[in-house]
């Protein structure tokens, strides 16, 4: 690989990582949270009313 490439070879990494990044949270909001009926033991449920 050239010296001349280099930075281009760095900015297209970047730039595929933060897609890779972005693309990852956009699929995992469209995620639907699984909701535990009892609640009970649910840690998101203890942190709320912990709170």
């Amino acid at each position: 690989m050239r010296s001349q490439n280099r930075g281009q070879i760095r900015i297209i990494e970047a730039f595929l990582a933060a897609l890779i990044i972005f693309s990852s949270l956009a699929i995992s909001a469209s995620l639907p949270s699984r909701r535990n009926p009892a609640g009970s033991d649910d840690l998101a449920y203890v942190g709320c009313r912990f709170f």
